[in-house]
């Protein structure tokens, strides 16, 4: 099962939906998640006061929205769900692009295919692949936090990507994008859960309880 960029939501329901995907996943079976941090990597003084700005939309469209990265948060939850074999890793992504190559290749972009520029070496593909990646992940990012926090609400998602002194800031700094890839198996055999304190005193008073009666029984009965 493959589970790619996911919304950003509160804790709960993230747990809710890792157990469902454990619960319909086969023994032995995968689960692969693919997203994308809330914070970035090398930011700037204007990014940083656009992901300000942006997380505070996002807690005032859903107050219990989490706001934690969710390379901290999944492996936990996976974890604590019975997962095994969790393999994962965090992939730097630029969100910033060369505006000037931009410009010299808008032609070339719209009519390359990205197998075309793969095999092609030079210098200019490297630029149109880079921003094509870039603009990708921009969306994925608005896709994830920014329009699906504010969707329910009703209220206008503005991205921070539209701010050209956030654009100019990033390709100064190199600034990235944190992709989180994870990896996890269900185990073959679920893994039986330890007797509550609840049921434990429940025993213990049914025990005490019915033995007391027992005894009594037995004492009238002899005399």
């Amino acid at each position: 099962m493959i589970l790619r960029f996911p919304a950003v939501t509160s804790d709960t329901k993230l747990r809710h939906l890792i157990n469902e995907c454990r619960r319909v996943l086969c023994p032995e079976g995968f689960l692969e998640i693919s997203c994308l941090d809330l914070d970035l990597s090398s930011v700037g003084p204007h990014t940083r006061r656009a992901l300000r700005s942006m997380k505070r939309q996002m807690r005032a469209a859903q107050h219990n929205v989490s706001l934690k990265p969710v390379s901290d948060s999944i492996p936990v939850i996976l974890g604590h769900r019975g997962f095994e074999n969790l393999r994962r890793c965090v992939i730097g992504v630029p969100c910033y692009e060369d505006p000037i190559s931009i410009d010299r290749n808008r032609k070339e972009m719209t009519s390359d295919v990205l197998e075309e520029l793969l095999d092609d070496s030079s210098t200019d593909a490297d630029k149109i692949i880079l921003h094509m990646v870039a603009q990708v992940a921009r969306r994925w990012y608005a896709s994830s936090y920014e329009i699906a926090s504010t969707a329910s609400s009703g209220i206008s998602a503005k991205t921070i990507w539209n701010d050209d002194r956030v654009m100019e800031e990033c390709a100064k700094l190199r600034t990235r994008f944190k992709l989180f890839l994870c990896q996890a198996q269900k185990p073959k055999v679920a893994k039986r859960r330890a007797i509550s304190w609840r049921l434990r005193r429940y025993c213990f008073t049914y025990c005490l309880v019915h033995g007391r009666l027992v005894t009594s029984t037995i004492n009238t009965l002899q005399s």
